[in-house]
């Protein structure tokens, strides 16, 4: 199988452009990652709870299928969830997280890489687990800091950097605004 599909990508994109945008892509991942944990509102308003920010419906408050606080934004393998497949080929980042991780647990109540403290997957996420957030966060950053994230957007972008489809200009903008979210919320709140 790992043959065969690494022939289709040769005819797609060259291995050295894939690694390019593998490297590329978890540049921004560790860039999103500072931000998140500099934030620090997942673990405090959310995992450490008896019950969780996510629901399957995000309009309906107190809807009845709420999830433990543990399982966090991961009720499902989302990991295998690609928004824009045509334009992303995530095969390379796959095949590296499984030989960094392992495969994921099939007989998870959440996603197959979640425990109960969380997300496994330090770095080797895909592009809609990395740039999802709860509504309730995307309120806060921008409250608090100022910050007007748009996971849409973040996922689309990482999506294209992974698939090294972006210029250079494109990925140094994308940087840097990460690296605003990163200074916004690393300095006193707006209160």
């Amino acid at each position: 199988w790992l043959q065969n599909h690494l022939r289709v990508l040769k005819n797609k994109m060259t291995l050295q452009q894939l690694e390019k945008g593998l490297q590329n892509y978890l540049e921004c991942e560790r860039l999103l990652n500072t931000f998140f944990a500099g934030v620090n509102y997942c673990y405090p308003k959310c995992l450490s709870q008896k019950v969780g920010k996510y629901r399957i419906r995000m309009d309906m408050p107190g809807d009845p299928t709420q999830f433990p606080g543990n399982i966090g934004c991961c009720p499902y393998n989302e990991f295998e969830t690609c928004n824009n497949k045509d334009a992303t080929d995530r095969t390379l980042l796959e095949m590296r997280r499984i030989k960094k991780y392992g495969e994921p647990k099939k007989d998870s109540p959440a996603c197959g890489y979640h425990t109960s403290k969380g997300c496994i997957l330090k770095n080797h996420k895909s592009p809609i687990c990395v740039a999802y957030v709860c509504p309730e966060f995307t309120h806060f950053v921008h409250k608090r800091y100022g910050i007007r994230y748009c996971k849409d957007e973040i996922e689309k972008n990482l999506e294209l950097v992974l698939s090294n489809k972006q210029s250079p200009e494109e990925l140094q903008r994308f940087k840097v605004m990460i690296q605003g979210f990163i200074a916004k919320s690393s300095i006193s709140p707006l209160t």
